[in-house]
């Protein structure tokens, strides 16, 4: 082989490998997988990122499976959700339309992009250098040409370490969405009761003011008859008026309730939904013993250590960045004559010497965030055991108060209002006595469904604490 062939054979060869790595991070597109090789990790998706927001635009409900194919669940048709929605109702339509809830499953797609940025084999495209010129000496002249083509690569683990530090984010993006899940689920409750309280206390106003109709009724017949002075029947007139006011107000705080209960669920708020059930019946918390351990297994417990761990990979990821050195390969033809040409091949390695950048700042950064969540994890731990006892504490304390009222005045309300519309009406009591027997009436009535309501916001503070229902799941 002359050296001409020689020549021609190895700019060939260095051509085709020039060209293969340029073609290498640039494989047809496809979707990423869990499963996906590191060229299709590659190749995941600048035209999917590129789409991310007309596709949140276009459909909210999907943007939760945004490059989370292989590991999300497969999404279930949401429940239509009736006029008079009972509490499981709501829950499982908030579990699909809740913003809070959508936005969290969009986050998941950081922890893909983490998987994505970790999976090439290699994080630097190849260097290729080209180097031509003309080569005069008393000899004569002649050409030399010099190709070299670089390529970093990761030692120690690196690429090992970044792709169990994106396995964590998946982890902790997983922990913190069933911990906002949770959360959510417990708003919900808060705003299934208010709204169920401010209902029926619309519809015991509803009941005085039919009451107040009734009295003023009755003392116009008995002005009629000459029995009562003109005085009572404008004086009972005056009060189904103001009865009929604060009918008014209660209906704007049981719809602003309602609206406020849609607008957490993901509802139509022109719509709101009618809360269907009664607050829960008022019953102790269970011993403490099971709700601390309950509690120990909290979602957002799990979370923060999720976060530890999570951090902890990113450390170790930080302390493989030190080291990336290079392989090359280099051709080199000199001489000044064709036939006199001489033709190199040389194979060539560099490795950097960290002796002033050595990833000090990532690494320091890392394990500082790394305690920070071992530290957060500690502090909630240390505060866990006070707050459930105060939580429980507190149900105790509104059970009995609401088993007191629920026991003795609430089932009489109407019954009373009826003995007290029928002693006005045969004369027992004058109409300044039924309006403050009526006040007292209606005062103890709202009492007693405060109580109520207090008892079952206590209820959903614990449950809250404890991850699980206080009646229920504390003892699993």
């Amino acid at each position: 082989m002359n050296s001409n062939n020689l020549s021609t054979w190895i700019l060939g060869l260095l051509t085709l490998l020039i060209a293969g790595c340029a073609a290498a991070p640039h494989p047809e597109p496809r979707a990423p997988s869990a499963d996906a090789t590191s060229e299709g990790a590659q190749a995941a998706s600048a035209a999917d990122l590129e789409g991310l927001e007309a596709e949140l635009d276009d459909d909210p409900g999907s943007s939760s499976e945004y490059l989370t194919t292989s590991r999300a669940e497969p999404r279930r048709p949401a429940p239509p959700l009736p006029a008079g929605a009972t509490l499981p109702q709501l829950l499982a339509y908030a579990e699909h339309h809740s913003p809070l809830l959508l936005v969290a499953r969009a986050t998941r797609s950081r922890a893909e992009a983490a998987k994505i940025a970790a999976s090439p084999l290699w994080r630097q495209n190849p260097e290729v250098t080209v180097a031509a010129g003309p080569r005069l000496g008393a000899a004569g002249t002649g050409f030399d040409l010099e190709l070299s083509l670089t390529q970093q690569i990761l030692i120690g683990g690196e690429r090992r370490a970044e792709l169990a530090h994106a396995e964590r984010l998946r982890e902790l993006s997983e922990a913190e969405l069933s911990a906002l899940s949770w959360a959510m689920q417990c708003e919900v409750r808060r705003g299934f009761a208010r709204a169920s309280a401010a209902t029926e206390q619309a519809r015991l106003t509803r009941l005085t003011l039919e009451f107040s109709q009734q009295v003023a009724r009755i003392a116009a017949r008995q002005v009629a008859a000459g029995e009562r002075a003109p005085l009572a029947e404008r004086l009972a007139r005056a009060e189904a008026v103001a009865a009929q006011q604060r009918l008014v107000q209660a209906e704007q705080t049981a719809g602003a309730a309602r609206i406020q209960l849609a607008a957490l669920i993901g509802a139509d708020p022109s719509r709101p939904p009618t809360p269907s059930g009664d607050l829960p019946t008022p019953r102790p918390a269970p011993p403490l013993a099971p709700l601390v351990r309950a509690a120990r297994r909290h979602p957002s417990q799990l979370a923060r250590a999720a976060a530890v761990r999570a951090a902890e990979a990113r450390m170790t990821a930080a302390e493989r960045r030190a080291l990336r050195p290079s392989l090359g390969v280099s051709y080199t033809r000199e001489g000044p004559k064709d036939r006199d040409a001489e033709h190199v091949i040389l194979g060539s390695a560099s490795l950097p010497i960290p002796s002033f950048d050595a990833g000090q700042g990532p690494r320091a950064a890392a394990r500082a965030d790394w305690l920070i969540a071992r530290a957060e994890l500690r502090a909630q731990d240390q505060q866990l055991i006070a707050r459930v006892v105060e939580a429980r504490a507190a149900v105790d304390a509104t059970a009995s108060r609401a088993r007191a009222y629920q026991d003795e005045l609430l089932p009489e309300f109407e019954e009373n209002l009826t003995l007290l519309r029928r002693a006005f009406e045969v004369g027992e009591i004058d109409l300044l006595g039924l309006a403050a027997g009526q006040e007292r009436l209606v005062s103890i009535q709202s009492e007693a469904l405060a109580a109520r309501l207090d008892h079952a916001l206590a209820v959903v503070t614990l449950m809250e604490l404890c991850g699980v229902d206080p009646f229920e799941g504390a003892n699993r």
